[in-house]
């Protein structure tokens, strides 16, 4: 193994921390695999021998090392909140939509479909016809725990 030409260390708190998020398969791919990079500096490994482990061009390995000597180890780690699409449904149609699938489904139907929710919630004029999709509806339910 070479010799590192800038000594590497992190902090005690910092590599259990590192150690315990890479272990974590639940944590994305990317994060896991900048924890997994830094635990390698720590450990005295070459920038060019962590490129080879993780993937990561050197470049890339010595902003790491740069962000957590500067922020430390979550500005490092975690990814930055990225832009999206903004959302479409207002908060009330949000709580609409949910108290409609906790109520009996209506007409002939024995339980709701995701579909006959945003048929219906446009049909009786709960919000604009065809303006909420059925896959719009699930996530919302989804995040309610609501399940139909």
């Amino acid at each position: 193994m070479a010799r590192p030409t800038n000594e590497f260390i992190l902090r005690d708190e910092d590599k259990i921390w590192l150690v315990d998020f890479h272990n974590q398969t639940s944590n994305k791919l990317r994060e896991r695999k900048r924890a997994y990079a830094l635990i390698m500096l720590d450990r005295q490994h070459t920038v060019k021998e962590v490129s080879k482990l993780t993937g990561f061009s050197e470049p890339t390995i010595y902003r790491l090392r740069t962000i957590y000597q500067e922020k430390g180890v979550h500005p490092t780690i975690k990814d930055k909140p990225r832009a999206g699409r903004p959302q479409q449904v207002s908060e009330e149609e949000r709580k609409k939509i949910i108290a409609l699938a906790l109520k009996p489904p209506a007409g002939k139907l024995k339980k709701w479909t995701l579909r006959s929710l945003a048929d219906y919630a446009g049909k009786i004029g709960l919000l604009e016809k065809g303006s909420i999709s059925h896959t719009e509806v699930a996530r919302i339910l989804k995040e309610e725990g609501i399940i139909i």
